[in-house]
């Protein structure tokens, strides 16, 4: 079920409850049994694109994907049945996020980047990529690389809610957990500090980890589990950090503007984010992979991405 209105008309900003309406249209998984991620990333668009026609909104085939990435949103909505007076549901912080005055953020952004691409270096004079289609598409993807410069603040209370939320969601508990110390290394940030973690993705980072820690469990916590795995250790947080700067760029070399246009540029950026994580999934499961395999794998995904991103969504 894909949804066309104004998020402010649907939804509370202050305590992440969504209306009638939206439950209805399954939003929090009821009846959708075997719903899989780009349907989820439709209606999650639907919401800050009110432009983009339900006729538009055309899903992509994931097609010879190593391992299934349908997954039931059972686990997801008793998750948010579950919520503690800090945790706060995807919708709302990015709500919050996309309504604040990002004017001085987006004087420093850098929306166009062909240097990472092979085509649009050499062949862009001929070949050039089609647009984002609309002013609302472009305001969404100058918003989207403001909020990436937004540094974490644990003063904001909405920084601590959404940083708080996704360790609940991880851990499993409902309490929230102190600002520094050796926790948040659990779930895969660097040391005790997470905030030091996240430059160059600043908070458009942690939104796209609350984004797959809530939406998709199925795929989150078997893979926070194997990076738990004495052997095959990696940091999961920071991965998916590591992911969400690739997601950037790629939308910065414009070969990602159809999908953009397609889906939104959110619906997008969250589609390749966990395209991403079910690769290194897969990856890591299949070919028992180590720590010291991360490195050369990510160049390569980057890459991939880069080049032709609708084939490795």
């Amino acid at each position: 079920v894909k949804l066309s209105f104004r998020c402010g008309e649907r939804m509370s900003e202050e305590d992440g409850v969504v209306s009638s309406d939206f439950k209805e249209s399954g939003d929090e998984g009821e009846g959708r049994r075997g719903t899989n991620v780009k349907d989820d990333i439709s209606t999650t668009n639907s919401s800050i694109s009110p432009s983009v026609s339900p006729a538009e909104n055309k899903p992509v085939v994931l097609q010879n994907s190593p391992s299934p990435f349908t997954l039931s949103l059972g686990s997801s909505q008793e998750i948010n049945e579950k919520i503690p007076s800090l945790f706060i549901k995807y919708e709302a912080a990015l709500y919050h996020f996309m309504s604040l005055d990002l004017t001085e953020q987006k004087k420093s952004i850098v929306t166009t980047d062909k240097s990472k691409s092979l085509f649009s270096s050499f062949f862009s004079s001929i070949f050039s990529p089609p647009k984002l289609k609309s002013d609302q598409l472009v305001e969404e993807r100058d918003k989207m690389f403001a909020i990436a410069l937004i540094p974490y603040n644990d003063d904001d209370v909405m920084h601590k809610r959404v940083m708080q939320s996704v360790y609940m969601c991880i851990q499993g508990v409902d309490a929230e957990c102190p600002k520094f110390g050796p926790h948040w290394e659990t779930i895969g940030f660097q040391g005790d500090d997470p905030a030091t973690d996240l430059r160059g993705v600043g908070m458009f980072g942690m939104l796209q980890m609350l984004y797959f820690v809530t939406k998709h469990p199925q795929m989150s916590q078997p893979l926070h589990k194997l990076s738990r795995d004495e052997k095959q250790y990696f940091p999961f947080c920071v991965v998916g950090l590591n992911f969400t700067k690739i997601v950037l760029q790629t939308i910065r070399t414009g070969l990602a503007n159809e999908l953009c246009n397609t889906h939104g540029v959110l619906g997008f950026a969250n589609l390749l984010h966990c395209a991403l994580y079910q690769e290194l999934l897969s990856h890591w499961r299949g070919g028992h992979r180590t720590i010291t395999d991360f490195p050369p794998l990510l160049k390569e995904m980057s890459e991939r991405c880069y080049e032709n991103p609708a084939e490795v969504i």
